[in-house]
């Protein structure tokens, strides 16, 4: 059972969190060799002019509910609505252990205006 130090996903936030359609920034791997991680911090850095609000979420399971986020299962682990200034970042470090098929979901609410990474460790279930 390795354990690996890496960054467990970066992109840019998407402006749609859709019930029973959108997939997960991050999910620890289901399938052989099935993996877990621990998070141990989420960048994330307005590259826009103006203030963005951004959402996050953490869904135990969503392996087994389709890949997909749930209103009904997922829970808050940003404040509401918070918002970065213009050049701004918010990095959470406080670390937060995902099972197999546990999953990460974040939102912006202006397109393309959202860098994020997430980093931490990952190892075998």
């Amino acid at each position: 059972m390795a354990l690996t130090i890496k960054v467990l996903a970066n992109n840019v936030l998407s402006t749609v969190l859709t019930n029973n359609i959108t997939a997960p920034l991050y999910m620890p791997a289901t399938a052989t060799p099935a993996k877990v991680a621990i998070v141990k911090a989420w960048r994330f850095t307005n590259t826009g002019t103006t203030p963005v609000k951004i959402n996050a979420y953490f869904q135990k399971n969503v392996a087994n509910t389709g890949g997909v986020f749930l209103t009904s299962a997922a829970r808050r682990i940003l404040p509401k609505d918070l918002v970065l200034a213009p050049g701004y970042s918010a990095v959470d470090d406080v670390d937060l252990t995902l099972g197999s098929g546990d999953g990460l979901f974040a939102v912006s609410d202006t397109a393309t205006a959202v860098d994020y990474v997430v980093s931490g460790v990952e190892r075998d279930a």
